[in-house]
């Protein structure tokens, strides 16, 4: 049978099933390849079933689950990757397709590709999402470490041997979650032949152009400095994701820490709010210095600690972030402005994209502003969390932020030499239902704190 008539089948199946999302995509494929007016007939029927998918985008995401992973456990890859791309680029996709259907094409496409070079694939017919989900980012994980400078050759050589990586699924991950792709051919080439990897070094070779970084993403800091008194520095986080919690972990490994200063992790696992989890973290630990940061934050300058000594240096800072605004926005939600006093440094990594974020660059070492996004807080002073009125995981940084306002001291945006840290950001994460509830909260309890 043509593949032109199995997705006609497939889209008058689903639409007769009432899946509307699946009918179109199969419709979308079928009008691809074709011309003329069967071409325009398929496309007049797209429309009404365009008009006719009206389900909120989780059982949206549901459907489109269900039907991608019945593909895959059928060996159907080319079906399930068709299916994914023309929703993506005919359904406005992009604004609510969500995460885990987006690792799962990623998957897909790893699969193919290893196809289209003729390399035996990943075998993923069979597997459940949690074992694709759990495999992807391994992978991910493991060749973005050499991205940022913080990898393990013996540790490296294990994995590809361990979970039989190919060098194609290699280069896919290279090429759609890296920032610096020439240092990632060049270690490759180096890897493998220190561990006489023949075919991988000849494979990285043909994409190697033998020319340095020219953006580090590092430089060398003061190493070594010693302050007059030994302090210690706690990073806190609440963990309900231990394979990003532990990849967090490693990057706090690989911080360059001053020559009298400790430094610990206090993590807090099930708590209903992150100022419940914050205010646990903050009573376990005598820590002068406090990095409050999300599970899947990787912190990436070996030198950030320096960085922030420094700036603490000046005692009327109390929190330090890298993202913020200044004025605050009387909406209560902080990037609800014309972009001038948005302040942000930072690199942001999704299933999907890959981006530098850099607003509103500043010469000083520092800018006060009235308000910074959780991502990141640093502080050098204790002030409790407001889990009395903020029950959930949102406004807990704004709500601090004005709560340091109250103290009178100042909160500000690190100018940071290099970036700090590498946010591994849902895609297109949504807010949860509450968002709009705490919103009211903390309009009320701050209005007159903005």
């Amino acid at each position: 049978m043509e593949e032109f008539e199995l997705y006609m089948q497939l889209a008058k199946k689903s639409e007769k099933e009432n899946k509307f999302l699946i009918a179109y995509a199969s419709y979308a494929e079928a009008a691809y390849q074709s011309v003329g007016s069967r071409k325009t007939l398929i496309e007049s029927v797209m429309l009404d079933l365009e008009k006719r998918i009206s389900k909120d985008e989780i059982e949206k995401n549901k459907e489109l689950k269900e039907q991608l992973m019945d593909w895959v456990q059928t060996g159907k890859i080319q079906q399930a990757i068709c299916c994914y791309s023309n929703i993506l680029e005919r359904l406005q996709g992009i604004d609510w397709i969500d995460s885990d259907n987006a690792v799962l094409y990623q998957c897909l496409s790893i699969y193919q590709t290893e196809l289209n070079y003729e390399i035996r694939p990943w075998d993923i017919v069979g597997k459940n999402f949690e074992e694709l989900e759990a495999w992807y980012y391994k992978l991910k994980f493991m060749v973005r470490r050499i991205d940022m400078n913080v990898s393990n050759d013996e540790e490296f050589i294990e994995f590809i041997r361990k979970y039989q990586i190919s060098m194609v699924a290699l280069y896919y991950m290279g090429v759609t979650s890296c920032f610096f792709q020439e240092r990632i051919w060049k270690y490759m080439i180096y890897v493998f032949e220190k561990y006489s990897m023949v075919e991988y070094r000849d494979f990285f070779q043909q994409f190697y152009t033998r020319v340095e970084d020219k953006v580090p993403v590092n430089v060398k800091g003061k190493e070594g400095t010693a302050y007059e008194e030994v302090e210690s520095i706690a990073f806190i986080m609440a963990i309900n994701q231990e394979d990003m919690f532990q990849e967090a972990v490693h990057y706090i490994g690989h911080l360059k820490i001053p020559s009298n200063m400790k430094i610990e992790v206090v993590p807090i696992r099930g708590a209903s709010s992150l100022t419940e989890a914050y205010n646990k973290g903050m009573e376990m630990t005598e820590a002068k210095y406090k990095v409050y940061l999300h599970q899947d934050v990787m912190l990436v300058n070996p030198y950030m600690i320096y960085e922030v000594i420094e700036i603490f240096k000046n005692k009327d800072i109390g929190m330090i972030g890298v993202a913020g605004v200044t004025p605050m926005p009387k909406s209560g939600i902080w990037w609800d402005n014309d972009g001038t006093g948005d302040y942000r440094k930072l690199y942001q990594d999704t299933v999907m994209e890959r981006g530098y974020t850099l607003n509103n660059e500043f010469e000083e070492a520092y800018k006060v502003v009235d308000a910074i996004d959780g991502v990141l807080m640093v502080t050098q002073y204790d002030i409790p969390w407001r889990e009395d009125i903020l029950k959930g995981f949102h406004f807990y940084d704004i709500s601090q932020c004005m709560e340091f306002k109250k103290k009178n001291y100042k909160v500000v945006v690190a100018k940071q030499e290099n970036v700090w840290c590498l946010h591994e950001q849902k895609w297109n994460k949504r807010f949860e239902r509450d968002y709009l509830a705490l919103r009211a909260v903390f309009l009320e309890e701050y209005v007159d704190v903005m």
